[in-house]
């Protein structure tokens, strides 16, 4: 017991001291000062611009479709335009285009750099074809389903557009059989955007006795195309340039068994596909 009593343990041997239990007494590390509060502290930090739309994340109104399709027009899908020449095709007044020119810039469809020339992008040809698209095939659906004339699609589909979702445009193409070309005869884009190129010229360069197919008809001149339908200019009719008068007189054309007479002011408004030589 006395081996216990100090330290030691049972049985023979050196005494083992006991270990202390109680605390160190080496100092420890006091907490870690804070550091000052600096004034940039205080200030709020910047909150990080969104990132700005594009044309995929936020829907096209009806008036930014139809400057892509004019501009597309006027671009013929590849050259520059200017916003004067836009404004003129949009019947607006100058400012008015380039307040749209802005919009379309920074949804990623133009590039129109200072002072310099509009062109479309290749996300901004696409929608401008989507928008070509919607048109044609209303155009379609108004003259096969619900009976419209010819002459009367192109005015109405202008009226209607606004009013029409995607899904409704998919549906028209569905119930029409995926149609390929307009009454008119201009081709219809596809659901991608995608549209077929057409080699034609106008009649006026149609050389005589050189057989030709008609490719299209104007669309937006209402009473010229009532006039070339009288006469049975349409689409995909064959055509032939008989001969020309002089001075400026009309063409004699051979439409099937018949022949009918046709100015050149309304001929340039005709587009044929002539047959290979």
């Amino acid at each position: 017991m006395e081996n216990l009593a100090s330290g030691g343990r049972l049985g023979d041997g050196p005494a083992l001291p006991l270990l202390s239990l109680g605390r160190s007494s080496e100092p420890r590390p006091g907490p870690r000062a804070a550091r000052p509060i600096q004034p940039g502290d205080l200030m709020p930090k910047p909150l990080k611009p969104p990132a700005p739309a594009t044309a995929r994340e936020m829907p096209l109104t009806q008036t930014m479709r139809e400057y892509l399709k004019t501009a597309y027009r006027l671009c013929n899908g590849g050259d520059s335009l200017t916003v004067t020449a836009l404004a003129e095709a949009q019947r607006v007044a100058p400012a008015s285009a380039t307040a749209m020119v802005k919009k379309l810039t920074r949804l990623g469809l133009f590039t129109h750099p200072h002072y310099g020339a509009i062109r479309l992008t290749e996300e901004g040809v696409r929608q401008a074809l989507l928008a070509v698209r919607r048109h044609r095939l209303l155009e379609c659906f108004l003259v096969r389903v619900l009976r419209y004339g010819v002459d009367e699609v192109h005015d109405e589909s202008h009226r209607l557009e606004p009013a029409i979702s995607e899904r409704f445009v998919a549906k028209m193409d569905d119930v029409l059989g995926h149609p390929r070309h307009c009454p008119h005869g201009d081709p219809i884009p596809d659901v991608n955007g995608a549209m077929e190129k057409v080699e034609k010229i106008p009649l006026t360069q149609l050389e005589e006795g050189r057989a030709a197919q008609i490719a299209t008809i104007p669309g937006s001149k209402r009473d010229l195309l009532r006039y070339l339908i009288k006469l049975g200019i349409i689409p995909e009719r064959p055509i032939c340039v008989l001969r020309r008068e002089p001075f400026g007189g009309p063409l004699h054309l051979k439409l099937g068994r018949k022949t009918v007479l046709l100015g050149p002011e309304a001929a340039e408004h005709v587009y044929v596909c002539a047959a290979e030589a």
